[in-house]
């Protein structure tokens, strides 16, 4: 159990994350939860057996440890980065990115654990910052800075935009934080973010309200900010602007066209419910329809930038867009199911960079808050371990119960099966070119019972009609060697 003080604490960030994290107090469902449409469960079928196939004559894309990866809400705190408790729990998820985020480093370091700013001297906290990325700093891992937003002296009248004298100051603010980090401190930081959900203040409320958008203004700001950054440090990528809802495409579509020449990556984030009473096959269903926008994002980013790829970034993702529903299925394994279908959906509609929220707290971390991986962390374990390579064409008499995903890698084959139902489901598989071998074929699983991981396959449900048995909203990871 959480100690009193410690939960106290956590339960204090967040609040100060739910108000600021959007720039403008808190977002209503409307502004945060992704529109989509949810189905009832398919009738169930007279046999109830599902059929499971891989085709591993069909490639059907690449997936990368980067796809499979978090937001860190605490990574930028120096004490929390350089616990050895923190570092083994992001090492046993093997993630291949980090996006450094919370509204709380805007806050002065001396008024908030998590704060980056020096408020006395109107600058970055550099010390503080720099020991927070040298804490921990695997080899290969990616790292995204998210510049929140603006300090509270950009905003003299308190309105929450930044004020129109200010915008040359804030780039100079942004290629600072450059300049500590990768010139001075030499860390060689890859992605820069510049602001966070500012698409709440900037349109999406205005357009709720029916009062003029500030499109062209946001765009402003984020182009003088990429300039001044990339003068400081021309090998760094650039990108935002961590858009509340990727399904309002006009406005984000418009403001992407404004910044196209300065714009590395487009990234967004999206959430699927704000109701802890949300049925689970709602927030399942959900999932696919995150993918849809994400093959959105993809091909407008295609068509308006044919020569030049610009990434595609989700890099928040998860059940319930605010912290104050203390959705527990965040914790367990559903949430292990529903990340599990949210990665499968968003690797497979040209995501390049896939973050979840996140890594660490008392609601929605992979781990607790005193680093204990939770049921949803295995997932990132599996993942990375067995699931970054070439992906193959998979199919499912019932993709609403039963969802494949098949990668290879120069270690073997491995074969994911999601159980969507809280029943359990009987499949037989097919692997047609590369056969499930019993006695050699290992398998992992998170289910309501926990985490089991390598345990032998005696090879149901690859000959004849036995099936193999799958337990309700269950994750497994079927694995043989090559």
């Amino acid at each position: 159990m959480t100690p009193p003080l410690r939960s106290i604490a956590c339960i204090l960030a967040h609040l100060f994350l739910a108000l600021e994290a959007s720039g403008q107090g808190t977002p209503s469902k409307e502004t945060a939860v992704i529109e989509g449409p949810s189905r009832p469960d398919a009738p169930e079928p007279s046999n109830g057996t599902i059929r499971v196939s891989v085709d591993w004559s069909r490639p059907a894309g690449r997936t990368t440890p980067r796809m499979f990866s978090l937001a860190g809400f605490k990574a930028g705190n120096p004490a929390t980065a350089g616990s050895p408790a923190y570092q083994s729990g992001l090492a046993h998820m093997g993630i291949g990115s980090l996006r450094y985020h919370t509204a709380n480093s805007m806050a002065d370091q001396n008024q908030h654990e998590d704060g980056w700013i020096d408020s006395a001297n109107k600058r970055w906290a550099a010390e503080k910052i720099t020991a927070a990325f040298r804490a921990w700093n695997p080899p290969g891992t990616a790292k995204i800075v998210n510049i929140v937003g603006w300090p509270d002296w950009m905003d003299k009248n308190k309105d929450k935009f930044l004020d129109k004298n200010q915008y040359d100051a804030f780039a100079a603010f942004c290629a600072d934080l450059v300049r500590i980090l990768n010139i001075e401190a030499g860390l060689g930081i890859e992605y820069f973010e510049i602001t966070n959900e500012k698409d709440g203040l900037y349109w999406i409320d205005p357009q709720h309200e029916k009062k003029p958008l500030h499109v062209a203004d946001l765009a402003e700001i984020y182009n003088r900010a990429a300039v001044a950054m990339k003068k400081m440090d021309p090998t760094i990528k650039t990108g935002g602007p961590a858009a509340t809802r990727p399904d309002r495409t006009e406005p984000l579509f418009e403001w992407t066209q404004a910044v196209l020449p300065n714009l590395d990556f487009l990234s967004a984030h999206i959430y699927a419910s704000g109701d802890p009473k949300d049925p689970d096959h709602h927030i399942f269903d959900r999932t696919e329809v995150m993918g849809e926008a994400a093959a959105k994002l993809r091909a407008f980013l295609d068509q308006s930038s044919p020569d030049r790829k610009i990434e595609l970034h989700i890099n928040e993702f998860n059940i319930s867009w605010t912290w104050e529903t203390r959705d527990v299925r965040m914790t367990n394994h559903v949430g292990a199911v529903f990340d599990a279908l949210a990665l499968v959906q968003l690797a497979s509609h040209g995501t390049d960079i896939i973050n979840a929220w996140n890594e660490c707290d008392g609601i929605y971390g992979k781990m607790d808050s005193n680093f204990n991986i939770r049921p949803p962390g295995h997932v990132y374990h599996l993942f990375n371990r067995h699931l970054v390579g070439d992906r193959f064409h998979t199919a499912s008499s019932q993709p609403r119960r039963i969802v494949p995903f098949a990668v290879r890698t120069d270690r073997g084959s491995s074969l994911l099966l999601i159980n969507r139902n809280a029943e359990p489901r009987a499949v037989v598989l097919d692997s047609s070119g590369s056969p499930i071998p019993p006695g050699t074929a290992r398998y992992s699983r998170i289910d309501k019972d926990g985490f089991v991981q390598d345990a032998p396959f005696a090879g149901e449900g690859t000959s004849g009609e036995t099936p193999w048995i799958l337990p309700g909203q269950s994750v497994t990871l079927l694995h043989w060697g090559s």
